[in-house]
């Protein structure tokens, strides 16, 4: 019994970790794009 609820909160950790980390790059890459886009538009690329 104990096997399976520790094998249940590992199972949910990882995937809260998993969408998490997804969520993380998702708004960083946002974040690097814009501010790429930027310093091209400054450059007048």
């Amino acid at each position: 019994m104990s096997i399976g609820i520790a094998t249940l909160l590992v199972i949910g950790l990882a995937s809260w970790m998993y969408v998490g980390f997804s969520i993380m790059t998702r708004i960083i890459k946002r974040e690097v794009g814009e501010t790429v886009r930027k310093e091209l538009e400054k450059k007048g690329l």
